[in-house]
């Protein structure tokens, strides 16, 4: 199944009916109608699954939401077009994003299958589908105070305080090497097991000075209801508490990654806090860094490994429901773990790039968004800010000059490599 994929780039997202259609290394082709999608002339059958350049409200709206033969832009997390141009393919050439972009997602699957035995196409995602193939296990259902503490604790993208006085600035992005920092993510992620209960207030760290040290010595999976105050008014901005896209509004409760980050750079007072009995193995993740083999380097190379590991690690984070009425209390509990690392680490990096006078405007999933003056050319993320900082730019046609220029600025090693390891070494279960 999985080598019968293709994408189809519609002429107009709302009639989506003629366009350019393609199969993985193949020159694309031009349709009138979707039916042509089932031209046996061309080898084409009704088995084979189509990513459109639509998004998932236009699929739906067409009558082809949750469709056996068609997904949406966002398949492979980043979107079509925005994939094309960081690969340098024209806007404006819906022949070559379909040509290049049906190569990338096969090849994409094909790394998973490679890696974890994925044999069908994923509905709807596929991060959604890794969900289901890498951890098959529904949410457990957990008391609601719990529920309501691991929803809260969760954020997924930081926004920012900015300063920045540029008008009508532009905006950029830069990431981490995707398979590296996927791979270190992967690396340290458990289950919180079901089983939670309250810390005694006996228990609790009786003052902030001791948040930290309690905070490191854990051993099990913790979330705790706190008070902050007495922020380092050097990297505040940059942590913008109770900014970003999180769950729930309130963020009084914490992970325990995210614990132990607040309480290095502000006052933390416990409060309450549950913890889990043990922290839990996931089988099919240990076996995809063993087929990895410590590879990881190598693969940033490859758009696709990079693609796959990257859905790899946020798919653990989804939700996957019971069907019927015992879904009440059901919650995926690794989210708020899985988001507190990856902000944590992206923090280090843009403490990094503030210190050299970057305006990082947000960060998340290994991305930083950053700005620039609007009268910048978009090279200069390239030479300015990626390049120096290890980072991966968007292709921005940098010429060769700009290239030399830049990279004898490059870091020796690459710093952030091993930093998840030793920040959030998981404790033996």
């Amino acid at each position: 199944m999985l080598d019968k994929i293709g994408v189809v780039i519609f002429d107009d997202e709302d009639a989506h009916a003629s366009g350019w259609a393609a199969l993985p290394q193949g020159e694309s082709f031009r349709i009138g109608t979707t039916a042509d999608l089932s031209d046996a002339g061309r080898g084409l059958s009704s088995d084979f699954v189509w990513v459109t350049n639509l998004d998932d409200t236009a699929l739906f709206r067409a009558g082809l939401g949750n469709h056996t033969r068609f997904r949406s832009r966002s398949f492979l997390h980043e979107k079509l077009h925005d994939l094309g141009a960081r690969l340098g393919v024209p806007e404006d050439d819906p022949r070559a994003m379909a040509e290049v972009m049906a190569t990338v997602v096969y090849r994409v699957l094909l790394m998973g299958n490679q890696l974890v035995g994925l044999e069908k196409v994923p509905q709807r995602s596929l991060s959604e589908g890794l969900r289901r193939h890498l951890w098959p296990e529904f949410n457990p259902v957990v008391d609601d105070e719990v529920q309501r503490a691991l929803q809260d604790a969760t954020t997924w993208f930081q926004t920012c305080e900015s300063y920045n006085r540029m008008r009508r600035a532009q905006f950029g992005a830069v990431m981490f090497p995707q398979a590296s920092y996927s791979a270190a993510i992967l690396s340290e992620i458990r289950v919180p097991s079901p089983d939670w209960s309250q810390v005694r207030t006996a228990q609790l760290p009786d003052s902030p000075e001791k948040v930290n040290g309690w905070a490191k010595e854990m051993p099990f999976p913790l979330l705790a209801r706190v008070r902050i105050s007495d922020f380092d008014p050097d990297v505040y901005p940059l942590i913008n508490y109770g900014g970003g896209f999180g769950a729930t509004d309130q963020r009084v409760w914490l992970s325990l990654p995210e614990l132990v980050w607040m309480s290095e750079v502000s006052a933390v007072t416990v409060l309450e806090a549950f913890v889990s009995r043990e922290w839990l193995p996931i089988p099919m993740v240990d076996d995809l860094l063993d087929n990895l083999g410590g590879g990881e380097d190598i693969y940033n190379l490859s758009v696709s490994a990079s693609l796959f590991l990257h859905n790899a690690w946020l798919s653990l984070g989804l939700q996957w429901h019971r069907p019927g009425p015992s879904q009440a209390g059901s919650i995926n509990p690794i989210t708020p773990f899985l988001r507190a690392m990856d902000r944590h680490q992206c923090f280090y990096k843009a403490a990094e790039l503030a210190c050299d006078g970057v305006v990082v405007r947000g960060y998340g999933m290994g991305r930083f968004i950053v700005s620039l003056p609007s009268t910048a050319e978009m090279s200069e993320l390239v030479t300015q800010i990626a390049y120096p900082h290890n980072l991966i730019p968007p292709y921005t046609g940098i010429t060769e000059e700009q290239e030399r220029r830049a990279t004898h600025k490059m870091p020796a090693q690459p710093e952030w490599l091993t930093a998840t390891q030793r920040l959030f070494a998981a404790p033996e279960v």
